[in-house]
C-alpha cells in the first residue's frame, strides 16, 4: 500500500468484508485493528457480526467470549425519537415521555 493506513482505513475495510463476506481477508485486518486498538469493542463485535452473518456462530461466539476475556466492553446502544415535531432534547426520558401519552 502507499500510504500506511490508519485505524479508520483498516475499519473501512473490515466493514467492506462484512459486505462481501470475505471472512479470510476479515481476520486479517482484525488482526491489524486490534494491534492499533486493543480496547475497542468494535473491531471485535464488526468481526464477530461477520461470523454470524456467514452462519459461523461458535466463531461469532468465540470473539465474544475474546471480548469478555479482555475485559473489553461493548457501550449500551441508545436511540432518541422525534415525534410531533418534539425534539429528543426536551424529553428527560422516553418512559416519563410515554407516561404522558
Amino acid at each position: 500500500m502507499p500510504i500506511v493506513p490508519s485505524v479508520v482505513v483498516w475499519r473501512i475495510l473490515l466493514s467492506a468484508c462484512k459486505l462481501h463476506e470475505n471472512l479470510a481477508l476479515a481476520e486479517i485486518v482484525t488482526t491489524k485493528l486490534l494491534e492499533f486498538d486493543p480496547s475497542n469493542s468494535g473491531n471485535y463485535v464488526l468481526l464477530s457480526n461477520t461470523y454470524a452473518g456467514s452462519g459461523r456462530w461458535d466463531d461469532a461466539g468465540r470473539i465474544r467470549e475474546l471480548m469478555e476475556e479482555s475485559s473489553v466492553q461493548k457501550p449500551s446502544g441508545w436511540s432518541s425519537i422525534e415525534g410531533n415535531g418534539v425534539s429528543p432534547n426536551t424529553f428527560q426520558g422516553i418512559t416519563s415521555y410515554l407516561n404522558q401519552r
